[in-house]
C-alpha cells in the first residue's frame, strides 16, 4: 500500500531526537526543533532510532495529487519533492495551514469536511509550488461547462454539511478535485466552501426574519449541524449574532 501515501510530511510539535537511516546509510541528522516539518519519500527505505520523546502531526500525501497540483493552474507538472533527508524546513505557511486544520477539527461536530479539503489542497499546493521539481507542460485553464456548473451547485445546495466533500463535488462533475476547486472559482469567484456557506446563512437570514424558530432549530434547518459554530460563523460573517439580528429586525 505504500504508493497510496508517497510522501510524509511531518510537523514536530516538540523537539525530537534520533538516528535516520535512509537506504540503509546513515544519515547525520540535528535536533528536530518543535515548529520544523521534514519530509520523507516512501520510495525510499527509513529507518529511525528514536532518542527522544516526541508529538508531530504527519501528513500522507498522495504523489498523484502533488503531480497534479501545478498543473491544472500553471501549466507545470510536479515530478516530485526536492528536499535533503532529514532536513529540517521552518515554513509559516504550511504551520499556518496546519494549525488551520488543528483548530477546524478541534471544533467537532461544526467543522465541514469540504473546509478540510480546502485547507489540505492549499497545503499541497504550497508544498508543491515551494519544494516541487517542476516540468513545464502545455495546458489550458479554463472554467466549469455550462451543464457542470448547474451540477455542483445543486449538489452543493442539496448535501449536508456532514457528508460534503470536495471529492464528491467533484466526481459529479467528472473532474479530479483540483481542476473542479480551479474551476469553480473561475465560474463564480469563490471556492465551493464560500459558495456553501453564503447561501446558508442567506436561508438563515430568511428564517430569522420570518419564524420564531429557536436560534438551534433555524441552525439545523440552515443546514449546521453545530448551533455554537453556526452563531460564531453568523456573527463573523453578518457582524451580529443570530439573536441580535432578530431584534434589530423588530425594532
Amino acid at each position: 500500500m505504500r504508493w497510496k501515501m508517497p510522501f510524509l510530511i511531518a510537523y514536530q510539535n516538540r523537539d525530537y531526537d534520533g538516528d535516520l537511516w535512509v537506504d540503509g546509510t546513515h544519515v547525520p541528522t540535528q535536533t528536530m526543533p518543535g515548529g520544523s516539518f521534514t519530509f520523507y519519500d516512501y520510495r525510499r527505505q527509513w529507518q529511525a532510532n528514536l532518542r527522544s520523546e516526541f508529538d508531530c502531526l504527519n501528513f500522507h500525501i498522495p504523489r498523484s495529487l502533488i503531480n497534479g497540483l501545478l498543473e491544472e493552474d500553471d501549466g507545470t507538472a510536479v515530478e516530485t519533492l526536492v528536499l535533503a533527508p532529514g532536513q529540517n524546513v521552518f515554513d509559516l505557511t504550511l504551520t499556518s495551514l496546519s494549525q488551520a486544520m488543528l483548530a477546524a477539527v478541534g471544533q467537532g461536530q461544526g467543522v465541514s469536511p469540504l473546509l478540510l479539503d480546502q485547507i489540505a489542497l492549499a497545503f499541497c499546493t504550497h508544498l508543491a509550488s515551494t519544494y516541487g521539481n517542476r516540468v513545464q507542460r502545455a495546458f489550458a485553464a479554463s472554467r466549469l461547462a455550462p451543464w457542470q456548473e448547474r451540477l455542483a451547485l445543486e449538489f452543493l445546495a442539496a448535501s449536508d454539511d456532514d457528508g460534503l466533500s470536495i471529492k464528491a463535488a467533484a466526481e459529479q462533475c467528472r473532474l479530479s478535485q483540483t481542476y473542479f476547486v480551479r474551476a469553480f472559482r473561475r465560474s463564480f469567484d469563490m471556492t465551493p466552501h464560500q459558495w456553501l456557506m453564503r447561501r446558508r446563512l442567506e436561508a438563515a437570514q430568511d428564517l430569522l426574519k420570518t419564524t420564531m424558530l429557536p436560534v438551534s432549530e433555524i441552525a439545523r434547518l440552515s443546514g449546521f449541524s453545530d448551533a455554537a459554530y453556526f452563531s460564531r460563523l453568523f456573527q463573523a460573517r453578518v457582524g451580529f449574532s443570530p439573536r441580535e439580528f432578530r431584534r434589530r429586525l423588530r425594532e
